[in-house]
Formats: C-alpha cells, structure tokens, sequence
C-alpha cells in the first residue's frame, strides 16, 4: 500500500492557513497512523496463529506436566 503525503496538504475548499494545517495533520492520521496500526495488528495476529501452530504441543505437554 503506497501512502501518498502530498494529497494530504492540498486542502482546496479553505483558505485558512490553521484549519488547513489541522486538516493535513487530520489527512495524515487517516493516511499513515491507521494503515500502520492495522498491518502491526495483522503482524501480530499472524504471528500469535504461527506460534500456536507450532508451539501448541509443547505447550499443551508442559501445562499437563506442571498440572500433575
């Protein structure tokens, strides 16, 4: 996914230096901060199926042995 900055502070529609700059940090939030929290979440998920996947018996083992 290619993040395009620039389209972020070519607010057309205003005139006002200050509401145009809390629309491009607004732009910015939208087009950096959520695309970056969902693949980190999607990493993470992955990552926790991957260690599940291959780390289940050994885990489910240790449980049973610490149990008895």
């Amino acid at each position: 996914m290619i993040i395009d900055i620039s389209k972020c502070y070519k607010s057309d529609y205003t005139k006002d230096r200050r509401i145009s700059q809390n629309f491009g940090f607004l732009c910015v939030y939208f087009y950096v901060f959520i695309p970056l929290s969902i693949s980190f979440e999607a990493i993470c998920s992955a990552y926790f199926q991957y260690f599940i996947l291959f780390y289940y018996d050994q885990l489910l083992f240790f449980i049973i042995i610490m149990h008895f």
